[in-house]
């Protein structure tokens, strides 16, 4: 039943979402494969990671656009989430072509220097997805081909395995609640809750809806918001959660393409 209730999901909020759905602005470069993406509220960039050219581009609000790292800078060979911290540092997720390791890279916003490069000394680690900064500067990372969540500790600066628990099936997407209690990911089996003082996991319960394929994933207002980008039509959507954020109570469709 659940993928009938999705159909009629998105049949009957058609004229809500052509009402919500317009253009920010427009990239005029079609060779360019875009991945992960950021903002930046205090000088009003977007900021993208381009896939096939293996480099990070700053657009401005009209579109006009230019490199942030130059193709294949610094032995940068593939370049996935990517955000931005309030210290003015840009971190993504990527693989190094010295070594061939899945790499979190630091740059400097303002000079596009790179700081750091970090690395699982482990050797564990198959692929950095995406990320999530909490207020505390800790990052949490998805490891999609382990799977697995690693964390990167600012004050001891080194990676750190937490979990491959069964609920990181997969893991894609990931985002946090803006006090840093919780971090959710995005995996083959629906979302899962990490609770960041004990680093437990669970999942996050959910009767109606069927939710898989989350790509990107932001954490807004109680609310998750997923891009859906495996299955047609293409979505993105409204998960509300209950007040424990343990559970998905309701959901929005708000594009469909």
């Amino acid at each position: 039943m659940a993928p009938l209730l999705f159909v009629m999901a998105l049949i009957s909020c058609e004229k809500k979402i052509e009402e919500k759905l317009t253009l920010g602005f427009k990239i005029n470069d079609r060779t360019l494969v875009l991945e992960g993406m950021t903002y930046d509220p205090v000088e009003e960039n977007f900021y993208f990671g381009i896939f096939n050219k293996k480099k990070i581009i700053k657009v401005a609000g009209d579109g006009q656009f230019s490199d942030f790292i130059q193709e294949g800078q610094d032995n940068v060979t593939a370049i996935t989430g990517i955000n931005i911290d309030q210290s003015g540092h840009l971190w993504f997720c990527g693989s190094d072509k010295g070594d061939g390791r899945p790499t979190l890279f630091q740059y400097h916003l303002e000079t596009g220097k790179l700081i750091h490069k970090f690395k699982d000394e482990s050797g564990r680690a198959r692929m950095f997805n995406d990320l999530t900064i909490l207020p505390n500067k800790v990052i949490y990372i998805t490891d999609s081909f382990q799977p697995a969540i690693y964390r990167l500790d600012s004050d001891s600066g080194s990676l750190q395995f937490v979990t491959n628990s069964d609920f990181v099936k997969s893991a894609n997407g990931i985002t946090s609640s803006p006090d840093g209690k919780y971090v959710f990911v995005s995996t083959s089996n629906g979302f899962a809750r990490i609770e960041t003082l004990t680093d437990s996991v669970t999942r996050v319960t959910y009767e109606a809806y069927r939710i898989a394929g989350i790509d990107g994933l932001y954490y807004y207002d109680n609310s998750l918001i997923g891009i859906q980008n495996v299955y047609f039509p293409a979505t993105v959507v409204r998960y509300y959660l209950n007040e424990e954020k343990s559970s998905v109570i309701d959901a929005e469709v708000l594009v469909a393409d």
